[in-house]
């Protein structure tokens, strides 16, 4: 009996540590009953169905939400935007009615595209204001983005409306610097097409201002967006190894030299720093009728979109950090057996073609290194598969489509506080490139980048060593 109740005691008082470890008896388990079976119900598993089909499904159950919410509760439903055209889920709700400003010039048309068409269809931007002195421009944008009313002076447009964006859709860069630099003081971010400004001091000027004041400056260089080219950047060493040599011809039609220098050489200068890095050294020689370019065959013409020009026939050369050696011809007796506007990549096991556009074609040589007379060079388009070749890009074709990437990556980048891929100090190492071969051509020296003179090296305040050829010749 006594051990009975020792025993007990120890159970109810004994400490945990001799319970756990087993020193203490441990009382009979007895076996549980077992369960009686329990009908069950048939289950049955539901269809596979297919992911977008399931997305649709959800989509229609949201909407049939959305409608009852209306009904019941009489609040105006407003739908998330969509996260699309570039723009990252963080940066959607900060462009929530971001007010959009159109600077006109009598003009829309760039390269043949109604360029501001890219702002169409973005959910969160709204047009708030569009300006051109020209009274038939000014209707037709009117009527374009169903807009009351409108201004003739742009400046006016900023001070009453401070849109967050500028799109100035203008061709040639006359007034630019002055249309930059207002809509940046009025803190505005801005987008228009290349080239970017003038002189290289106004751009370096706008760049400044526009890092001070926490603004993203675009300049619409779309080849660099392209998907194809994007895609051959990466691929390049696989596709043609190392790159060893550029070749770009301008489109040496009736405006070959000093402006299809500017206007077509720009956007292949931009894919010459994408792929072979920065400039290092230039030279170059221009031809006005056949005989050495002088200061005397400079056409300033104050009606001129472009600014100060020169020449009729260019040949460039530039030397990069990559070690690529780049070329540059405009020579209108070159347009018959040249592909016109195009850039060349060569490299050390095969050559891309690059024909040039907003949206370009690329070719593949087939058969490099067969050395023989009779074999014929065997181009295919690259990449090879694809189609379309060029899709649309948010239901647009052509240069509004490219031009749309370009908008899209602005977005983003003013989301991201990052620098624009077509951004522009990049449009103004694109411009010291184009100047770096007027100052050549004139000094008849090799000009080094990035070039100390930032002035316009064909205006009269610039006196470069100046070799007067036809004296000489």
């Amino acid at each position: 009996m006594a051990d009975e109740q020792w025993l007990k005691s120890n159970i109810v008082f004994g400490s945990a540590g001799m319970a756990a470890s087993g020193m203490l008896p441990q009382p009979p388990v007895k076996p549980r009953p077992k369960p009686k079976p329990q009908p069950v119900e048939e289950v049955i598993a539901p269809p596979v169905v297919d992911k977008e089909e399931v997305e649709v499904e959800e989509e229609e159950e949201v909407v049939v939400a959305e409608e009852i919410v209306e009904e019941v509760e009489e609040v105006p439903f407003e739908p998330v935007q969509p996260v699309g055209y570039g723009i990252n889920s963080k940066a959607q709700g900060l462009f929530t009615d971001l007010t959009v400003g159109i600077i006109g010039n009598g003009n829309r048309k760039v390269d043949g595209c109604d360029w501001d068409y890219v702002f169409r269809d973005i959910p969160g931007l709204i047009v708030e204001g569009i300006s051109d002195p020209d009274e038939a421009s000014l209707e037709d944008l009117q009527e374009v983005y169903s807009f009351d009313g409108g201004y003739s002076d742009y400046r006016e447009l900023l001070a009453r409306t401070r849109p967050n964006l500028v799109a100035i859709p203008q061709y040639g860069t006359k007034n630019r610097y002055e249309m930059i630099k207002n809509c940046l003081m009025s803190g505005s971010h801005v987008i228009c097409p290349g080239p970017f400004t003038r002189s290289l001091v106004e751009a370096d000027e706008l760049i400044a201002l526009a890092d001070r004041r926490g603004l993203k400056i675009a300049v619409s260089y779309p080849m660099r967006l392209d998907p194809n080219i994007v895609r051959f950047f990466e691929m390049r060493e696989e596709l043609i190894g190392d790159l060893v040599e550029l070749r770009i011809y301008g489109d040496m039609d009736e405006k070959s030299g000093g402006e299809d220098l500017l206007v077509r050489g720009g956007p292949f200068f931009d894919l010459v720093r994408m792929f072979a890095g920065d400039v290092l050294w230039g030279t170059a020689t221009i031809w006005t009728d056949g005989e050495r370019s002088t200061r005397e065959d400079i056409v300033d013409n104050p009606d001129s979109p472009w600014g100060p020009l020169i020449g009729d026939t260019i040949n460039a050369q530039f030397f990069t950090t990559n070690d690529v050696l780049t070329t540059f011809v405009s020579n209108a007796k070159l347009q018959n057996v040249t592909n016109g506007w195009a850039m060349e990549f060569i490299g050390s096991k095969s050559v891309m073609k690059v024909l040039g556009g907003d949206r370009p074609t690329l070719s593949l040589l087939q058969n490099p290194g067969e050395k023989s007379a009779q074999v014929a060079e065997n181009w295919m388009q690259w990449p090879e598969h694809r189609n379309p070749y060029h899709p649309p890009v948010d239901h647009l074709e052509g240069a509004e489509a490219a031009n749309r990437l370009t908008v899209a990556d602005w977005l983003e980048a003013i989301s991201q506080d990052r620098q624009p891929e077509s951004s522009g100090r990049r449009a103004m190492k694109v411009l010291e490139m184009v100047h770096g071969v007027f100052q050549a051509a004139m000094s008849g020296r090799r000009v080094y980048f990035p070039p100390a003179n930032r002035h316009h090296p064909l205006t009269p305040e610039v006196k470069p060593y100046e070799m007067e050829y036809r004296e000489s010749a």
